[in-house]
Order: structure tokens, then sequence, then C-alpha cells
């Protein structure tokens, strides 16, 4: 069982476009996505 919905190395992360870290991020969550939740990845 995965850990994390996300890894990566510090210079990876500060790399990626936030579009791409948030869209791992929803593809790997396991459970609805509700606003709730994303917005408190965005912030």
């Amino acid at each position: 069982m995965q850990q994390a919905y996300y890894t990566s190395t510090v210079a990876d992360f500060l790399t990626k476009p936030v579009q791409a870290v948030l869209g791992h991020l929803a593809e790997h969550h396991p459970h609805d996505l509700v606003p709730l939740q994303r917005n408190a990845w965005i912030a």
C-alpha cells in the first residue's frame, strides 16, 4: 500500500507546475475529491 499520494525530490517538486502536482495528487487520491480536499492541497 502506498503511504503517500505524491513523492518526489525537493528539487523536482520545485520545478513541477502546480497543475502537474495537483493532477498527480488527484489521480492517486482513492476517495471522492471534494472541494474541501482540493482547496486544502491548493492552499
